[in-house]
């Protein structure tokens, strides 16, 4: 019978247990519930003791992507675009966790530093063409970008030149004085103007699109590029055209995106300065300009730009540095222009610097130009070719003096640490120049290469490596910065450093230009006071040849000299001195007419390669036949030349050129003109007929050579394939080329690599042969051109291999009769014999295998030549085939109609090809080569060449008005 009395504790203690069991488990699903109560809207107001962390805040839309900001997905939402509201967050998806970068480094330090270190080897800023580089995204960091800031002058100029005084000249008429448009005329310009409108509006709508703000948009995926900063570089270069087309609300909508860009910073680490001359300076400074400069913002963002591009000028001769790095770790510190610069790079920049300086009154805009065009006057009839400059070149303005290379062995033995244990402090005790020829710690000659640019050393390394000179190129920043922070060493008593305590007086090199009145730090004098004498523009340092051409790296130098000159109203005569010294030379030694299959009569410019140093006339200079895209500019040139400098004939030399590019289009089976190759020229310019067979030897120029290459590339092979001597006949002379004592395995080694190379394979050129002796008379036999076809079929079937192999008398092939013709020995050990069986049957087999391989006939070889390299007659050879949409031939066209009147030049522009099919649209599609087509077929007062000058990205400037002044 049941007893409650004696259950009473039991039961009490149960109801206790329930009980807690019960408030536990309620607690835990209250949490649950309010955990996912707290996901709607309003939930970060409610507060918890949940351990996990709050969600992030909703944020407000963003008015517009920041300036160079990668966006995600195909389709880059544009200003106009509707932003979605934030919407909260489902109830499946579990509270974020706060960010956390995975790249997060231990040591805190600055933007600015990590933009100024040194780029890795492997880097896209480390390339000899560093215009277009496209920077890694950047990774999710709390860091601030870094921003430039003014920056305080290490050199300023003693007095800043001003623009030409007086009146502006008038100038002679450029443009042919047109008359009255027929209907007929009008309609067809009309409907081809109105194709390429169309064709301009296509590919802005796409840009629009997709990469609204970005550099480049990539057509084919939609996809955008930044290579040239990350401001817009289609945006900018595109302003003007959109303008001149009459595409206002567009214009007005890039105006407004364009006022958005922030200049002062960037994702790239450097500026390219020619390319952000001629693209974003320009562009802004022309789009003012046409626009009849009413939107003030144009103007503003072209100073601003304009100020961060002066800091590149900011070096000891005020030559520039070309790929300036603007941060201001780098920007603070005092560097000096590069010992590599390309010639266009740097004389490329006084249109768009000159019309600045028109427009805002500033005269240091113009100052900075100034200098550079005399640095390449005084330079221009002292190089190596007078009258021209060569396309790579030196502009540190610092001679360094020849020293001993000889190093000392101990030199190279690993040194102890530095007695201050921090790089760039000097060795207590250690002397301050270590004496000529001390080996590796004497650093003499500017360095080149990776992470170098225009460094200058000036003497110790005390086992840390320091640097005393300046370093513009890439890392130069990091070594300026890490510099600044450490407190220089002072120098012991004994040996004094060469500085003198007027900062002035330690760069009298410049002295005479520079205000000495301002203040340096002390290492600042010490890094640049170093052992160069002062020079001028010079040639490479270690260069072992100089180019000399119109083509690439060259090409717009020459351009500026009759548009500089319209530009200032003819007051700078330097321009004219300069055009006409540089062109003479032109027409005397360039100039060639090509060998073509219907006898044109046409012009291309040939490029010059001089090699100092040597006396024979014919290996000192070279010239080359070259024809390529970017030199089409050559006859818009020489027709402006002929007008403004009053040179008739240089005009017809104008059509010739301009015509040897429409004739490249025509040439080649796609319409294409490629962008870079070679021509055949003719023996009498005057009188030159087609003649197939001067091309076929430009086409096969050596070919003794090339047989007798192939001639020791067989004899070689019939050595390694020599049977391997056994121990019964070690005393047997080994084959050419091996000693007896060659272990047989690395021969079958040989043997098995050169088997596996192909047999089938044709061998033009298997090396150089220091001598023609010992090459076998059979493979002579057939490089006659008797024979040709049946010694080309015979000799590249396999069908026919035995059968052509079987008459060799090479030494490497053993007749099968010698193999039967000895007795066999009766008293001859079975063992022996095998053996000898079997090395005679692996000789057999092993020979049996190789082929020797033919030289090809002369006319053989050229067929193959035009075959697979798809040549057009009269052409040597297509070093590069790719089309860029380049606008120099159909600029050259615009040019030649605008001056003469002529319509054949629209119909010649018209039948340009303009295929394309890559996944790149440069910003200069939309700039130049659309603008030059509309404006061929547009009435010739719109951007007429007597009240305006092209850059040379297309971009219009005002010539200022006869009479008035600049």
């Amino acid at each position: 019978m049941f007893r409650i009395k004696r259950f009473r504790l039991v039961l009490v203690l149960a109801v206790i247990a329930l009980v807690a069991v019960y408030q536990s488990t309620r607690l835990n699903w209250d949490n649950r519930v309010t955990g996912t109560a707290a996901k709607g809207p309003g939930h970060d107001k409610l507060k918890t003791t949940s351990s996990r962390p709050a969600p992030f805040p909703t944020r407000a839309p963003a008015a517009a992507p920041p300036p160079g900001t990668e966006l995600d997905g195909a389709h880059k939402p544009s200003d106009s675009d509707p932003v979605e509201p934030s919407s909260p967050r489902p109830k499946d998806e579990p509270a974020r966790k706060a960010d956390v970068d995975p790249y997060a480094e231990p040591t805190r330090v600055t933007s600015d530093k990590l933009l100024a270190q040194a780029p890795k080897a492997d880097n896209g800023f480390v390339q000899e063409d560093q215009s277009r580089v496209e920077p890694p995204p950047r990774r999710p960091s709390d860091k601030s970008r870094p921003y430039w800031k003014p920056q305080k002058e290490h050199f300023p100029v003693k007095q800043v030149r001003q623009l030409p005084a007086g009146k502006t000249k008038t100038l002679p008429r450029i443009q042919y004085n047109f008359g009255a448009e027929s209907a007929a005329a009008k309609s067809d310009r009309a409907t081809k103007q109105t194709a390429v409108r169309e064709a301009f509006k296509h590919a802005w709508s796409g840009y629009r699109k997709y990469a609204f703000g970005h550099d480049e948009l990539k057509p084919l995926s939609n996809g955008t590029a930044d290579p040239f900063n990350g401001w817009g570089a289609t945006l900018v270069d595109a302003l003007d055209t959109l303008w001149i087309m009459g595409l206002k609300e567009e214009f007005e909508d890039a105006v407004d995106r364009v006022a958005k860009i922030d200049f002062k910073t960037s994702p790239r680490k450097d500026i390219p300065l020619f390319e952000t001359t001629i693209r974003y300076l320009g562009g802004l400074v022309a789009a003012y300009d046409v626009s009849g400069q009413r939107y003030k913002v144009l103007l503003a963002k072209a100073v601003e730009l304009a100020e961060i591009l002066m800091g590149a000028f900011d070096t000891p001769n005020r030559m520039p540095v070309t790929y300036y790095r603007w941060a201001p770790s780098y920007a603070s510190q005092p560097h000096r222009a590069t010992t590599h610069v390309v010639l266009a790079e740097l004389g490329s920049l006084g249109v768009e610097f000159t019309r600045l300086a028109q427009l805002t009154g500033e005269p240091k805009y113009y100052d900075a130009i100034a200098r550079i065009t005399d640095a390449l006057q005084e330079w221009q009839m002292n190089t190596t070719y007078p009258g021209l400059w060569p396309v790579k070149l030196d502009a540190s303005g610092c001679k360094k003096p020849k020293v001993d290379k000889m190093v000392d062995p101990v030199d190279l033995l690993p040194r102890p640490p530095s007695a201050h244990g921090s790089l760039g402090k000097r060795q207590a005790g250690a002397p301050a120049r270590a004496p000529a020829g001390a080996g590796s710690d004497t650093n003499s000659g500017p360095r080149s290469g990776p992470g170098t640019g225009s460094e200058t050393n000036s003497g110790p390394r005390s086992g840390s490596d320091t640097n005393s000179g300046p370093r513009s190129g890439p890392g130069a920043g990091r070594a300026a910065a890490v510099a600044a922070d450490e407190e220089p060493a002072e120098p012991p008593p004994a040996a004094k450093l060469d500085v003198s305590d007027d900062p002035a007086e330690g760069y009298e090199y410049y002295a005479d230009d520079l205000d000495a009145s301002y203040d340096d730090e002390d290492e600042d004098d010490e890094r640049f006071n170093v052992d160069c004498n002062r020079q001028g523009l010079a040639v490479e340092p270690h260069g072992k040849d100089q180019s000399y051409s119109l083509g690439a790296r060259g090409d717009s130098t020459y351009e500026y000299f009759p548009k500089m000159h319209a530009l200032l109203g003819g007051l700078n005569e330097q321009y004219q001195s300069m055009y006409e010294n540089a062109m003479q030379v032109v027409r005397s030694d360039l100039l060639f007419r090509p060998l073509t299959l219907e006898e044109a009569d046409i012009l291309f410019v040939a490029k010059k390669d001089i090699v100092p140093g040597t006396k024979d006339r014919e290996t000192r200079e070279q010239i080359v036949w070259e024809g390529s895209h970017l030199g089409c500019f050559a006859g818009g040139m020489f027709a402006l030349g002929a007008k403004l400098f009053d040179i008739p004939s240089d005009l017809d030399i104008a059509a010739k050129l301009t015509d040897g590019c429409v004739w490249a289009y025509d040439s080649t089976s796609t319409g294409i003109m490629p962008e870079s190759f070679d021509l055949v020229p003719c023996e009498d310019a005057a009188f030159c007929e087609w003649n197939e067979t001067l091309w076929h030897f430009h086409l096969d120029r050596f070919p003794d050579d090339r047989i007798q290459s192939v001639n020791e590339f067989n004899r070689q092979q019939a050595a390694l394939l020599a049977p391997t001597p056994t121990d019964h006949d070690s005393e047997t002379e080994p084959a050419d080329g091996f000693t007896a004592s060659e272990p047989a395995p690395a021969r079958q080694k040989h043997q098995k690599r050169d088997l596996e190379d192909g047999d089938d394979s044709i061998v033009a050129a298997a090396g150089t042969a220091n001598t023609a002796d010992k090459a076998d008379d059979t493979y002579k036999t057939y490089n006659t051109d008797d024979n040709t076809d049946d010694t080309y079929k015979t000799y590249n079937t396999d069908d026919n291999a035995d059968a052509t192999t079987s008459t060799s008398t090479s030494p490497t092939r053993r007749k099968p009769a010698e193999a039967d013709s000895e007795p066999l020995d009766q008293d001859q050990d079975p063992s022996t014999l095998s053996s000898s069986s079997s090395s005679s049957s692996s000789s057999s087999s092993s020979s049996s295998l190789y082929r020797p391989k033919m030289a090809l006939s002369h006319e053989v070889y050229v067929n193959a030549r035009i075959s697979e390299e798809r040549l057009p007659p009269g052409y040597s050879i297509i070093h590069s085939s790719e089309y860029h949409l380049r606008p120099e031939a159909i600029e050259s066209v615009f040019i030649m109609y605008r001056l003469t009147g002529d319509p054949a030049w629209r119909d010649k522009g018209w039948q340009i090809d303009l295929g394309h099919l890559r996944d790149t649209m440069e910003s200069f599609w939309l700039a130049e080569t659309l603008k030059y087509f509309y404006l061929l077929f547009s009435p010739e007062s719109l951007i007429s060449l007597d009240e305006w000058v092209l850059n040379t990205e297309a971009h219009p400037v005002a010539i200022p008005r006869p009479g008035g002044s600049l």
